[in-house]
């Protein structure tokens, strides 16, 4: 009994209680120059300052100045030889150089491991690979103290501690990785997500191909896209081959042979549809003929897409080279699942390629959508269109919205979810909003509609712009979006405007990929909050940069732009935004923001940078032209012009308005596919719109002014008639002007030129 009393002393219970004390005293914030293994700065000596200045050594210690360790000492320290097999002990890493590196990462002091990290590797020690250091990865991502060039260094060094994926499940911690770049970041950095997933790969956590490739595939050049593929493809086929144990003929496993095979067929199909969906159809259909002259598979899915794209952009040469191939896989497939799902493919495009559209398809999908929905014709009739003035016609609308939520499809405009979001907030009913927008997020497919419907109730309410770029950055990617503007807007403080819904937006797991109307109507507000004409001409300039960048055009060819310098660290955009981003609506927006400075002229020069840009303009642009005429002088004659605004564009053949991949990038038997004649297809089809809105508009402006029995407008409908090949029924505004009287009487006067067909 005795014995036992004097082993354990009491003052071990004491010095338990103090160290409990000890952990409830709050502790002092943390300082840069606080060390892993020293006091708070207040409480050094000069002494400890200069110990914790002081290098490691750069070589190892003498081991002959110390006795060896035998069997006297291990018996004394009550163990034997086999317990203490100091080869064992390091083999665990318990006694590891880098066991403190990786403490240090545990409880969040990274500046003291970013040190212990440079002397550790500075000294040649093996840094043992652990899944706590994508910790340190993450927070290098959000130290923005750093240039971006740093911040990429730091993460780059921790991330390649993490181990692969044979020695940990780090799914999770990879997933929360690929978390902070795609959704908690406010800019994507591309460079880093490539770099990031190549890393990945080499370590075995191909999964995140999903997640990479879209991202890399619309904010990267083709030739880019590519290029990461490719080398995604051979780190990770590195890898599987590590794994395979050497055999006599050095050959991989059946098994890890087939899993490559089934992931390469996947990527390459992602990356094939990701293209095409953002209106880089050549580039696909060259990745396509590329995959299968290296034997790849590609998805029926990926086929129908890549089809439905030439398909609607009229391109029946590409449309029956894809057919091609895809009955050339079906032929080589000995699965008859797949067999059958090509098959399926093939037939839908041939149908695609023999039948023009149905007039009645729109129709179709309506009356889908509202069955799908769960609503009848009439009540989804009821939900677009029924006055929101009454309260108890509100009620029954929120109803209706709650159930279309529910089903997961919500068939109705962004503007009219806006008008009822908007009025059950002028109600008072803000908790209500709450739930319904917490229930459509439920849903993925209608976050996209609802981030739309929210940023235009924002804008018809005349909110700040900070709210509306807050809005959009919160949901979206921020590319294709006016620069330096939204920089100093994001460094505002937040508040809350009255009929805010306020905080609590449910989260979302990755950030969206944004479209054209997100894009169209942050520059309308952009464009409307403008007090200058200097402000229109910058946004102006860094959306024809958006525009050029994305279409691989040099800026130098358009007009605007060769004739006024731009700030490139402000006008060049950092992400290379895709060409489905922008459309001929967005245009509009700037011949209205001209005409609203006194810019006439400015405003009638956009259609020429549309065609240089390669950009179709459409009814919303024919409709501002004809506005932006107004400001000409009575006294100046219109077909003057008409003659300068044709010259122009029969001066330079406009772009095919999308990026090819480079003949260097494709072996030299695919090197003959190189899109001539759809490119000369397009510059004619291109050229004539061109020129048919042009003379459309101005023929539709003197009409409007009375001035249609003037010398002038036969002038220039005689032109129109014998110099531009339209044909009757494309275009339903021209043909209401060709009927007008007083250009059926000029037309007929004098002898003119049949019209091409």
């Amino acid at each position: 009994m005795a014995a036992w009393v004097l082993a354990h002393p009491p003052w071990q219970a004491l010095s338990r209680v103090r160290l409990r004390w000890d952990i409830l005293v709050k502790s002092g914030p943390w300082t840069s120059k606080q060390s892993f293994s020293t006091p708070s700065t207040s409480e050094e000596t000069p002494a400890m300052r200069q110990v914790k200045a002081y290098p490691y050594p750069e070589v190892a210690p003498d081991t002959s100045l110390f006795e060896d360790s035998t069997d006297e000492y291990r018996e004394a320290s009550g163990g034997t030889g086999a317990q203490l097999n100091t080869s064992e002990i390091s083999s665990a890493g318990s006694d590891h150089p880098s066991l403190l590196l990786k403490n240090l990462v545990k409880q969040g002091r990274f500046q003291d491991a970013s040190r212990v990290h440079a002397e550790l590797t500075g000294m040649g020690v093996e840094i043992l690979p652990h899944p706590v250091y994508h910790f340190a990865a993450r927070q290098a991502l959000r130290d923005h103290t750093f240039s971006r060039e740093e911040r990429i260094k730091k993460f780059m060094k921790w991330w390649s501690l993490f181990p692969s994926y044979t020695e940990v499940d780090g799914a999770r911690s990879v997933y929360s990785i690929v978390t902070e770049m795609l959704r908690n970041s406010t800019t994507l950095d591309v460079l880093l997500v490539k770099e990031f997933a190549v890393l990945a790969a080499s370590k075995g956590h191909v999964f995140v191909a999903s997640e990479v490739i879209p991202v890399v595939a619309r904010y990267t050049s083709p030739e880019a896209a590519l290029g990461f593929l490719e080398e995604f493809c051979r780190t990770a086929w590195g890898f599987k081959r590590s794994l395979v144990k050497q055999s006599a003929n050095d050959e991989p496993s059946q098994d890890i042979g087939r899993a490559f095979y089934v992931d390469t067929r996947n990527w390459y199909s992602l990356m094939i549809s990701e293209l095409a969906a953002t209106q880089r159809s050549c580039a696909a259909l060259d990745v396509l003929n590329l995959a299968r002259a290296r034997n790849i598979p590609i998805t029926p899915a990926a086929y129908t897409a890549l089809g439905q794209e030439f398909y609607h952009d009229v391109n029946l040469g590409a449309l029956t080279t894809t057919i091609r191939l895809a009955r050339g896989q079906m032929d080589g497939t000995s699965h008859s699942d797949y067999h059958q799902a090509l098959s399926i493919a093939v037939r839908s495009l041939e149908g695609l390629r023999e039948h023009p559209p149905s007039p009645n398809l729109q129709e179709a999908q309506h009356t889908s959508l509202s069955q799908r929905s769960g609503l009848s014709t009439e009540e989804l009739q009821r939900l677009r269109t029924v006055d929101l003035s009454d309260g108890l016609v509100l009620v029954g609308l929120v109803r209706l919205l709650k159930r279309s939520i529910k089903s997961g499809v919500l068939d109705v405009p962004p503007t009219r979810l806006s008008k009822l979001v908007g009025a059950l907030l002028q109600a008072g009913r803000t908790s209500l909003v709450r739930r319904l927008r917490a229930l459509a997020y439920r849903h993925s497919q209608l976050v996209p509609l609802w981030a739309l419907a929210e940023m235009t109730r924002l804008e018809s309410v005349g909110s700040p712009l900070i709210h509306i770029f807050r809005e959009f950055e919160a949901h979206f990617h921020v590319v294709g979006i006016p620069r330096g503007i939204a920089d100093e807007v994001w460094e505002k403080p937040r508040t809350t405007q009255p009929g805010h819904i306020g905080p609590g937006r449910p989260p979302i797991s990755r950030k969206l990929h944004p479209g054209p109307f997100d894009i169209h109507l942050v520059w309308m507000a952009a464009l409307r909050r403008a007090t200058s004409s200097s402000q229109v001409q910058r946004l102006y300039s860094q959306f024809l940069q958006d525009v050029a960048t994305s279409r691989d055009i040099s800026p130098s060819t358009v007009q605007f732009l060769a004739s006024r310098s731009f700030d490139k660290a402000v006008d060049t955009p950092a992400i290379i935004p895709p060409p489905s981003l922008f459309n001929a609506t967005h245009f509009a927006l700037f011949i209205q923001a001209f005409q609203r400075f006194d810019l006439p002229s400015i405003a009638r020069r956009v259609l020429l940078d549309m065609y240089h840009l390669g950009v179709k303009p459409n009814y919303v642009t024919l409709n501002a032209f004809i506005s932006a005429l107004c400001s000409v002088p009575k006294d100046v004659p219109l077909s003057r012009v008409v003659d300068r605004l044709v010259e122009l564009v029969n001066t330079r053949s406009p772009p095919l308005g999308q990026p090819l991949l480079p003949a260097e990038s494709l072996p030299p038997t695919l090197r003959r596919h190189n899109h001539d004649a759809f490119i000369s297809a397009h510059a004619q089809a291109l050229r004539r719109k061109t020129l048919v809105h042009i003379y459309t508009g101005v023929l539709a402006r003197l009409l409007l002014d009375g001035r249609g029995a003037e010398p002038d407008t036969a002038k220039i409908a005689k032109q129109f008639v014998e110099k531009v090949p339209y044909r009757p029924g494309r275009n339903p505004f021209t043909d209401a002007v060709l009927r007008a009287p007083e250009i059926v009487k000029a037309t007929s006067a004098g002898p003119a030129a049949s019209a091409e067909t």
